[in-house]
């Protein structure tokens, strides 16, 4: 591409972006762009690298479309001998603001965007003179101070076209917008409650002022009897268990018992030693439930006469509450006793095992306990 045509080129885009900006005059901001950076340049063109100064004219569009006409200039100097050359250069970027919208044209406080545009670059040292049109492609960043200055960095390739070379530049600078900017303000967000969680994030949107509050902004309910903490009056309810609407659980009603079953030998009240376990198994029902009494029944079999199988029933009765009262600290007027003699047979009387299961003593212990 010739130099004239580079320039022609660069001259009619900006004739027809700055030339339309009356159309988008209600919606528009012109800046003044000044900046330091540096370039870094392509190794074959024996330059090192430099700082440079940068001077803009950028005008912003809706929905977040710009442009910038710019000027650069540094001082390069040469490598390994090489001449050095004073190096200017200009040319227009079409750029767009990512996060910008119909609403905001523009934007929030932090405005990144997109470059893309044409260059020209003028290259003059002792030896020679060298011009070439560039492309130019980059991102960079806006961030708005106030309603007039913002701070605004940005990276730059840059090819250019003659020397078939890639440089980049890096610049930070200040900004001036012409009009005041439109910093975006967020909007506060809502806490209806006041209980420290965003309407957007309240289940429970409406708590009452003071009510602590779990992580869904509901009213906080320790042990998740589905009575909140606030109303409840038994906050320590075990998991899972029916409660009132005081959050209280309700007096479950059950019954409860333990059967007593001891056997003797034939005309004996001597309790064997394998009886002793069902005998404290008693006892400790009995220590669980001190306003229990209990009533134990003293039975025979059918040998000996029925005077003398009433006492023996009476005195095997007697020998279990005993142990129950030296042995285990039952107190004796919780325990009465009964014998019926021959009277109510379990088994048959005609063998022997009928008789042994005959001669017994037992007891029916229930209660109703309440949870």
């Amino acid at each position: 591409m010739s130099n004239f045509k580079s320039l022609l080129l660069i001259s009619v885009s900006a004739a027809i972006i700055f030339g339309a900006l009356p159309v988008f005059a209600d919606a528009n901001n012109t800046y003044i762009n000044g900046s330091l950076g540096r370039q870094f340049f392509d190794s074959d063109r024996l330059l090192k690298n430099e700082q440079l100064i940068s001077i803009g004219l950028e005008h912003r569009y809706s929905n977040g479309w710009g442009a910038e006409i710019f000027w650069m200039d540094s001082s390069p100097s040469g490598r390994n001998n090489a001449a050095g050359s004073d190096l200017t250069q200009y040319g227009i970027d079409g750029l767009y603001y990512f996060n910008s919208d119909e609403n905001n044209k523009q934007g929030s406080a932090n405005q990144p965007y997109g470059a893309l545009g044409l260059g020209y670059a003028d290259f003059k040292n002792s030896v020679r003179f060298d011009k070439g049109a560039q492309l130019r492609a980059g991102l960079g960043l806006r961030v708005t101070l106030n309603e007039h200055w913002s701070v605004k960095g940005d990276l730059r390739l840059i090819y250019s076209n003659e020397a078939s070379a890639i440089d980049n530049t890096f610049t930070v600078g200040l900004s001036y917008a012409l009009n005041k900017q439109n910093k975006k303000v967020l909007p506060v967000p809502s806490d209806n409650d006041n209980d420290g969680l965003i309407d957007d994030y309240d289940s429970c949107p409406n708590t009452s002022v003071g009510v602590e509050v779990d992580s869904t902004g509901c009213a906080l309910d320790t042990d998740g009897d589905g009575v909140p903490n606030y109303a409840d009056n038994c906050p320590a309810t075990p998991a899972a268990r029916a409660v009132d609407v005081n959050g209280c659980k309700f007096a479950l009603i059950s019954k409860v018992e333990v059967t007593l079953k001891v056997n003797f030998a034939r005309n004996s009240n001597v309790i064997m030693e394998e009886h002793n376990p069902e005998i404290e198994k008693v006892a400790n029902f009995l220590k669980k439930h001190p306003e229990v009494t209990t009533v134990i029944e003293g039975h025979t079999s059918s040998r000996g006469a029925d005077d003398y199988n009433i006492e023996l029933s009476k005195a095997r009765a007697e020998a279990i509450k005993t142990v129950l009262i030296e042995r285990f600290v039952i107190d004796a007027g919780r325990i009465s006793t009964l014998g019926y003699g021959e009277a109510r047979p379990i088994a048959t009387n005609d063998t022997e095992a009928g008789r042994l299961a005959n001669r017994r003593v037992v007891a029916v212990i229930e209660t109703e306990v309440s949870e």
